[in-house]
């Protein structure tokens, strides 16, 4: 079994910087509120035990010898970045009432699915698993070990964005309500789905 401190330095390296969960988890703590937020943080780490769960089962492997299921996820990945840089872009020009901005936390079941479609998601997913079957003897242990991570690495990343951003935001006057960093948040996604291009 490899090291967990070798499965820890993957979980860190994916979920501590930036992407698609981070901007939609700030994203959500700027429109709803915290409670929304930890809300998100949930969904977000359910979503890739899930995933992690279906490419140990050999997910992966199937979607690589399917070319038609590659193409499906990279259209699917892309159409949630488009949609989610464009709604950051038109949401900086239409700033909506604070009463509606509450049904964001309706969106969480969506970051939960999202993790299914997210590029960044499938790569960390399939790092961990290739790490974690490196182990000469399959035990219950060796096979537990990644999933006690999973839970713990990106929700402790995922916290420290939150927390960091809020203090950022407090410092400089800079948060996701503000539209200039709106509109950089919502260029960035739709640079991130043309990268999916050549995938």
């Amino acid at each position: 079994m490899p090291s967990p401190l070798t499965l820890t330095a993957i979980l860190l390296g994916g979920t501590l910087t930036p992407g698609p969960n981070n901007l939609a988890l700030l994203d959500i703590a700027a429109r709803a509120g915290r409670r929304a937020a930890l809300s998100a943080i949930v969904a977000i780490v359910s979503g890739g035990l899930m995933l992690y769960a279906c490419v140990y089962a050999g997910l992966a492997a199937w979607i690589s010898r399917a070319p038609w299921a590659k193409r499906a996820m990279i259209v699917c990945s892309a159409s949630y970045l488009v949609w989610l840089g464009i709604s950051f872009i038109y949401r900086s020009f239409r700033p909506s009432p604070r009463t509606l901005l509450r049904r964001s936390a309706m969106s969480t079941f969506g970051l939960l699915a999202f993790q299914f479609v997210n590029p960044k998601a499938w790569l960390l997913m399939i790092s961990l698993s290739s790490a974690a079957q490196c182990a000469k003897a399959c035990t219950w242990v060796n096979t537990l070990t990644p999933f006690g991570l999973l839970i713990i690495i990106p929700t402790l990343s995922l916290l420290t964005w939150l927390l960091v951003s809020s203090g950022l935001g407090r410092l400089a006057r800079l948060d996701l309500e503000n539209p200039l960093v709106q509109r950089v948040a919502g260029v960035l996604l739709l640079a991130s789905a043309l990268s999916l291009r050549g995938a």
